[in-house]
């Protein structure tokens, strides 16, 4: 996993923390993406991307946090990421990759957090442009 990706998860990791959800979920990890640099931050700023407060509210305690992802979100990083890369015949991973997985197929809070989102093919023209057209970190 490349540098972007692994900020990422990490965002992910601490989004589940401050929601005290017991595992990592997509919704975490496009959570922790729409907050990362780069190519994201690229798209966020052109496009005026933003997350609704409500989906951001953080509780004070970590009890049921586990840090442990979720089976659908292994399966975004881990192969949904690889996936999107080769069809654009790009070499390394970004960010943008990992944006491109989630907003693909998303579970239902992924879906209602693109509610203040752009349409899933907005989104993917963007970033398939974007990384296109930015060098690759």
């Amino acid at each position: 996993m490349w540098p972007s990706e692994f900020i990422s998860q990490n965002a992910g990791i601490q989004r589940a923390r401050e929601l005290d959800d017991p595992y990592v979920e997509p919704v975490h990890l496009l959570l922790g993406t729409l907050a990362a640099n780069g190519i994201v931050a690229t798209l966020r700023t052109r496009f005026g991307w933003d997350v609704a407060p409500s989906t951001q509210v953080a509780r004070p305690h970590y009890s049921r946090a586990t840090d442990i992802f979720s089976g659908d979100a292994r399966r975004i990083v881990a192969e949904d990421v690889l996936i999107i890369a080769e069809r654009l015949h790009h070499r390394s991973l970004t960010t943008g990759h990992l944006l491109v997985a989630l907003v693909e197929s998303p579970d239902e809070r992924v879906s209602e957090l693109m509610k203040s989102l752009p349409d899933v093919s907005a989104i993917n023209a963007a970033t398939a442009e974007s990384l296109d057209t930015e060098p690759e970190t």
